[in-house]
Protein backbone atom coordinates (compact mmCIF):
# COMPACT_ATOMS: atom_id res chain seq x y z
CA UNK A 1 0.00 0.00 0.00
CA UNK A 2 2.97 2.34 0.73
CA UNK A 3 4.91 1.19 -1.85
CA UNK A 4 3.22 2.98 -5.39
CA UNK A 5 3.67 6.05 -3.25
CA UNK A 6 7.36 5.56 -2.13
CA UNK A 7 8.22 4.66 -5.92
CA UNK A 8 6.42 8.03 -7.25
CA UNK A 9 8.24 10.29 -4.23
CA UNK A 10 11.67 8.80 -5.26
CA UNK A 11 11.16 9.51 -9.12
CA UNK A 12 10.16 12.73 -8.30
CA UNK A 13 13.09 13.51 -6.11
CA UNK A 14 15.65 11.69 -8.45
CA UNK A 15 14.16 14.20 -11.98
CA UNK A 16 14.04 17.29 -9.24
CA UNK A 17 17.72 16.40 -8.19
CA UNK A 18 18.40 15.86 -11.58
CA UNK A 19 17.36 19.60 -12.77
CA UNK A 20 19.22 20.76 -9.55
CA UNK A 21 22.10 19.47 -10.57
CA UNK A 22 22.16 20.61 -14.19
CA UNK A 23 20.72 24.22 -13.22
CA UNK A 24 24.07 24.21 -10.64
CA UNK A 25 26.59 23.16 -13.57
CA UNK A 26 25.24 25.92 -15.69
CA UNK A 27 25.03 28.31 -12.68
CA UNK A 28 28.72 27.39 -12.46
CA UNK A 29 29.69 27.89 -15.83
CA UNK A 30 27.53 31.60 -16.14
CA UNK A 31 29.50 32.66 -12.95
CA UNK A 32 32.50 31.80 -14.53
CA UNK A 33 32.00 33.35 -17.87
CA UNK A 34 30.71 36.43 -16.60
CA UNK A 35 32.11 37.20 -12.87
CA UNK A 36 29.68 39.88 -11.80
CA UNK A 37 26.49 37.80 -12.17
CA UNK A 38 26.92 36.23 -8.48
CA UNK A 39 26.75 32.21 -8.24
CA UNK A 40 23.38 32.29 -6.77
CA UNK A 41 22.04 34.75 -9.70
CA UNK A 42 23.71 31.83 -11.62
CA UNK A 43 22.48 28.64 -10.51
CA UNK A 44 18.85 30.32 -10.47
CA UNK A 45 19.38 31.05 -13.77
CA UNK A 46 20.49 27.79 -14.91
CA UNK A 47 17.40 25.98 -12.73
CA UNK A 48 14.77 28.28 -14.56
CA UNK A 49 16.08 27.91 -17.98
CA UNK A 50 16.46 24.44 -17.42
CA UNK A 51 12.80 24.08 -16.12
CA UNK A 52 11.20 25.98 -19.07
CA UNK A 53 13.37 23.79 -21.72
CA UNK A 54 12.08 20.47 -20.25
CA UNK A 55 8.33 21.67 -20.42
CA UNK A 56 8.73 23.20 -23.90
CA UNK A 57 10.57 19.95 -25.22
CA UNK A 58 7.74 18.18 -23.12
CA UNK A 59 5.08 19.53 -25.23
CA UNK A 60 6.88 19.48 -28.63
CA UNK A 61 6.98 15.99 -28.31
CA UNK A 62 3.63 15.60 -27.42
CA UNK A 63 2.74 17.62 -30.43
CA UNK A 64 5.06 15.68 -33.07
CA UNK A 65 3.70 12.17 -31.63
CA UNK A 66 -0.10 13.47 -32.52
CA UNK A 67 0.96 13.64 -36.23
CA UNK A 68 0.35 10.24 -38.23
CA UNK A 69 2.92 8.60 -39.93
CA UNK A 70 0.61 7.37 -42.67
CA UNK A 71 -2.82 7.26 -42.63
CA UNK A 72 -5.05 4.30 -42.71
CA UNK A 73 -6.28 3.95 -46.38
CA UNK A 74 -2.86 5.84 -47.73
CA UNK A 75 -0.43 2.77 -49.61
CA UNK A 76 3.26 3.09 -49.20
CA UNK A 77 4.26 4.89 -52.23
CA UNK A 78 1.49 7.35 -52.22
CA UNK A 79 1.87 11.11 -51.52
CA UNK A 80 0.13 12.33 -48.65
CA UNK A 81 -0.24 15.84 -47.29
CA UNK A 82 0.61 16.44 -43.96
CA UNK A 83 -1.56 17.37 -42.01
CA UNK A 84 -0.83 20.06 -38.59
CA UNK A 85 -3.57 19.95 -35.52
CA UNK A 86 -3.79 22.67 -33.83
CA UNK A 87 -2.13 21.99 -30.30
CA UNK A 88 -4.50 24.65 -28.35
CA UNK A 89 -7.73 23.01 -29.21
CA UNK A 90 -10.19 24.24 -31.52
CA UNK A 91 -9.92 27.17 -33.52
CA UNK A 92 -10.87 30.34 -31.63
CA UNK A 93 -14.15 31.90 -32.89
CA UNK A 94 -14.01 35.85 -32.30
CA UNK A 95 -17.27 37.77 -31.97
CA UNK A 96 -17.80 40.82 -33.94
CA UNK A 97 -19.29 44.08 -32.60
CA UNK A 98 -20.73 46.13 -34.31
CA UNK A 99 -19.08 49.52 -33.86
CA UNK A 100 -21.05 52.60 -32.27
CA UNK A 101 -21.53 55.49 -34.44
Amino acid sequence: MLKAPLVWLIAFSAVNGLILFFGFLQGVVIHWIVRSVDLGTGMLIGVITTGFSIHYFVRLMRVASSFPSLPPDAEEGEFVPPSFPNPWGPEARWNKRRRKG
